[in-house]
């Protein structure tokens, strides 16, 4: 009987010892980057965006960010244009989280463990901002003339300053501006 105990202690044991390593076996879903924190080779946060990691116990964390765009609407009322007339603008602006190592880097040390609701918050307002400076300088009826190019220069300067947390612009359309009592609308 005691050899019968022995085995299924032995049994016991051995399938904590597994299932306790197994737990630490991180599988990286396709939408998400894998942020493993804690004691690392060189001090920093390791980020993975595809394959597996084991985390250790007890010296390390694991936390995964949510790759997933985000959808955002802005609307700016009132800015002035370099004529210093006011304008109303309405955007449609899709952001995620890059998968680049470096930019993901920057998105790890800003947003772990950050609500998806309040990365998108920041992102609008960060937007927000660039299309005000941005806007200050343009000549509204050299935007409807040069369109393309318009885009390209608010795109570019929103892509810049989304870069500096982590972000990236995955999609910008200017939907609507107002100026007096003139409104056109893009689609």
């Amino acid at each position: 009987m005691p050899a019968i105990a022995l085995f299924i202690l032995f049994a016991l044991l051995v399938f904590l010892v597994v299932n306790y390593v197994g737990s630490r076996y991180k599988k990286i879903p396709v939408n998400k980057a894998l942020i493993i924190y804690g004691k690392t080779q060189d001090g920093l946060p390791i980020c993975l965006t595809e394959g597996t990691a084991f985390v250790w116990p007890i010296i390390q964390k694991a936390v995964y960010l949510d790759l997933t765009p985000m959808r955002l609407e802005i609307r700016l009322k009132g800015i002035p244009n370099r004529q210093k007339e006011l304008i109303d603008v309405s955007t449609k602006v899709t952001v995620a989280i890059s998968k680049d190592e470096d930019l993901l880097m920057e998105a790890a040390n800003r947003f772990l463990e950050m609500p998806k609701d309040k990365i998108g918050y920041l992102a609008q307002d960060i937007i927000k901002s660039q299309l005000m400076i941005d806007f200050t300088s343009l000549d509204i009826d050299d935007l409807y003339e040069d369109w393309s190019s318009t885009i390209g220069f608010l795109s570019f300067n929103i892509e810049k300053e989304l870069n500096k947390v982590g972000l990236e612009l995955i999609n910008f359309n200017l939907s609507e501006i107002q100026r007096n009592a003139e409104k056109k609308k893009f689609h």
